[in-house]
């Protein structure tokens, strides 16, 4: 029987398995809103698109860092909820 692993809680922790080559296939990102979700996201996404990235820092210079900062790059699909709807009387 393989052991569970505990869930990754801290920031630290996901940038450490990005350093060791174990990231995992998904993260699920949850709290209160203003907690960094969002940036936490973009910066793991553009690190991972990075092919010079080092230190878990993406380089900011090549084609894919360029691509990522302008929303258009093959690889990423930003995805946001709808806005609830209301009906206006």
């Amino acid at each position: 029987m393989k052991k569970q692993e505990l869930p990754i809680t801290s920031f630290t922790e996901y940038l450490n398995t990005l350093n060791n080559n174990t990231l995992h296939h998904a993260f699920l990102l949850a709290g209160r809103e203003g907690l960094g979700k969002g940036f936490f996201a973009k910066y793991l996404s553009k690190t991972i698109l990075c092919p010079n990235a080092s230190n878990m820092k993406a380089c900011d210079s090549c084609t894919s860092c360029s691509l990522f900062e302008s929303s258009n790059h093959p690889d990423l699909h930003e995805i946001y909820p709808e806005k609830e709807k209301t009906d206006d009387f």
